[in-house]
């Protein structure tokens, strides 16, 4: 493209150009621009597809609590939600590993609360 020859430190955002040259050559040019986010805790994990996950059998079900601090003395809450622990395999990888998933009206805030307090844990063994 004749027009951008020898161009440094040029940016284009959600442009079309069209070109026309000496025999009547057409190209077409779009440019899209990729909106840039801010990294979040998300970002340090494995996305896995939930079409390559594989249940080989399930360890526990119950139902999701929520600890809360209250006078002195800590209570437990429900949410309306559920969670269960099972032994899975992953398309593609070796070995086994535990899965947890949620089900019911409140599956995403009990996820959310779960994430928050496992990512937070942190294994250290001395050799």
């Amino acid at each position: 493209m004749n027009a951008f020859q020898e161009a440094s430190h040029v940016t284009i955002r959600n442009a079309t150009f069209n070109e026309v040259g000496g025999n009547q050559t057409n190209n077409y040019y779009t440019t899209r621009a990729i909106q840039e986010r801010e990294r979040t805790i998300y970002d340090e994990f494995t996305y896995v597809k939930l079409g390559n996950v594989y249940i080989i059998e399930d360890i526990h079900r119950r139902a999701c609590a929520r600890w809360s601090q209250g006078e002195g003395r800590r209570e437990e809450t429900r949410f309306r939600a559920e969670r269960t622990i099972c032994t899975a395999e992953i398309d593609g990888k070796p070995g086994r590993f535990t899965a947890m998933s949620y089900t019911g009206p409140e599956a995403t805030e009990a996820w959310e609360e779960d994430f928050r307090h496992f990512s937070q844990a942190r294994w250290v063994h001395d050799f």
